[in-house]
């Protein structure tokens, strides 16, 4: 099972947690903890406790070794990983919506001319599905299966289009099937707006850019300052510890450098 998915129902459970958590709930985590079927406060809950355990893990592990260096690692631990399982869902709510976004035109315009091909919402289905699109084939697959159980296609369409996150892609499949005489004009309207979501997707990022290169510079050139202080500090100039202090900046930049622009960026072709 996944470690998120694990957290959030072994901690997730507990009121006092809940109480806790629910203080850093926002729209964005509420929305994509309801979309994969959780309730926002267990996420919060469970990444809150998580990181707590976590914490006083590392903490009792370098205490040992040394006092303030516990107490720095610890909170630096708890902070990151916090931050990782609370933003577990949205973030993946996001990679999904930017990809579904970049495939909906050819979704939209294939499944038209299939429709209206064949006269078959099926017909249209199962080209979609043999299309691999990404999360949409998956979603058309199932939905194919639960028709052969006896299930009405076009309910099951509509519901997974009022379901699923992207905008154009909903506004699109409904507009395709309330439609009984679809025009070459209302089918371009209807692609044009899966073309303006990702384009404001893009115009998002971009705007975003300036501020992600200037987070990414100023952690590339304090981090190496911030590392010879404190091993100054504490004494560990000597230490064999000075020698991960490269490995361990490399690693965190080329993190940080995927997470900032390399990951959205792809996604949005």
């Amino acid at each position: 099972m996944n470690i998120a998915y694990s957290c959030y129902n072994s901690f997730g459970s507990i009121k006092q947690l809940e109480i806790i958590g629910k203080h850093f709930l926002n729209e964005r985590a509420s929305k994509a903890a309801l979309h994969y079927g959780f309730k926002p406060e267990k996420i919060a809950a469970g990444a809150f406790g998580a990181s707590v355990v976590v914490s006083l893990t590392s903490f009792i592990l370098v205490f040992y070794f040394n006092p303030l260096v516990a107490v720095s690692l610890s909170a630096a631990v708890a902070f990151l990983s916090f931050l990782y399982l609370f933003s577990y869902l949205p973030n993946k709510l996001r990679v999904e919506q930017l990809t579904i976004a970049k495939y909906t035109g050819a979704v939209l315009q294939e499944f038209y001319f299939a429709l209206s091909s064949t006269g078959s919402i099926f017909d249209a289905l199962r080209m979609i599905e043999l299309g691999d699109y990404p999360y949409i084939s998956e979603k058309f697959r199932e939905i194919i299966c639960m028709t052969h159980n006896g299930h009405d296609p076009e309910q099951l369409l509509l519901s997974y289009a009022y379901n699923q996150p992207s905008i154009a892609l909903q506004q699109g499949l409904v507009e395709i099937l309330s439609s009984k005489t679809l025009t070459e004009a209302t089918v371009k309207h209807i692609i044009d707006i899966s073309e303006f979501e990702i384009r404001s997707q893009f115009q998002g990022f971009s705007l975003e850019l300036e501020s992600r290169v200037l987070v990414f510079v100023g952690i590339s050139f304090f981090t190496p300052l911030i590392f010879s202080f404190s091993m100054m500090m504490l004494g560990l100039v000597y230490s064999p510890l000075v020698f991960l202090v490269v490995p361990v900046h490399t690693v965190l930049i080329d993190f940080i450098h995927k997470k900032l622009t390399c990951s959205e960026a792809n996604l949005l072709g």
